[in-house]
């Protein structure tokens, strides 16, 4: 196989630029679940004072965190294979199969997420491949597109969110469907009321027969 005519990798700069990269990858995942926790805390504080409305809007911001934090761990799963696999690239004609997705994926996150060395290594992937890279997009991993797409969440995972932030801060959760307790007791074979003598007029009582009232034995 012949070496290619077109510009290889720098394979020193790539390595330290990838290995950088995975390195900052991991310490942005810790800084954003830092501000999670934070958030956390902060969110439960409000709920129990009653400000439950401020509570679900900053679970959404929660819910977006935990979706970069885990798209950023797939990111460093591919930049890692990157640099494994960057010298036998040097010697392939095209884009291999097995490493599109990678690289789309690569390529979408750069400006997506705060990584210092994403736009370098970019930089150098278009000047590696060119042309080569056109319709690429359609290989970005789903995983990852879903996640660094701006969305709102939809309530109830709002509400599972929150829920599970409330639990893990020892705060009771307020459900919006209260039980009425009369129904909960009837469901239990418990009559909701249960009528006494005590309650009932003198007229609702009915009148007892007196023995001396009977008529004598014929």
């Amino acid at each position: 196989r012949s070496i290619l005519t077109m510009a290889p990798f720098d394979k020193s700069q790539m390595n330290y630029l990838l290995s950088s990269c995975s390195t900052r990858i991991t310490i942005r995942q810790r800084e954003l679940n830092g501000q999670v926790l934070s958030l956390g805390k902060d969110i439960s504080k409000k709920y129990a004072n009653g400000d439950i409305e401020i509570a679900q809007i900053s679970t959404e911001t929660v819910i977006n965190l935990k979706k970069t934090v885990a798209a950023l761990e797939i990111l460093n799963l591919y930049i890692q294979t990157l640099k494994t696999r960057i010298e036998s690239l040097n010697y392939e004609q095209t884009i291999p199969m097995n490493m599109r997705k990678y690289i789309a994926s690569i390529l979408y996150c750069n400006g997506r997420v705060d990584i210092t060395e994403l736009p370098q290594i970019c930089k150098a992937i278009t000047k590696r491949y060119g042309k080569l890279l056109e319709g690429i997009e359609a290989d970005v991993d789903p995983r990852i597109s879903s996640r660094l797409t701006p969305c709102i969440p939809n309530p109830s995972s709002v509400e599972e969110t929150l829920q599970d932030i409330l639990r893990k801060n020892n705060v009771a959760y307020q459900y919006s469907d209260q039980v009425n307790p009369l129904m909960l007791m009837e469901s239990q074979g418990v009559p909701a009321s249960t009528p006494s003598t005590s309650s009932l007029t003198p007229s609702a009582i009915p009148p007892t027969v007196s023995s001396t009232a009977m008529p004598p034995a014929p």
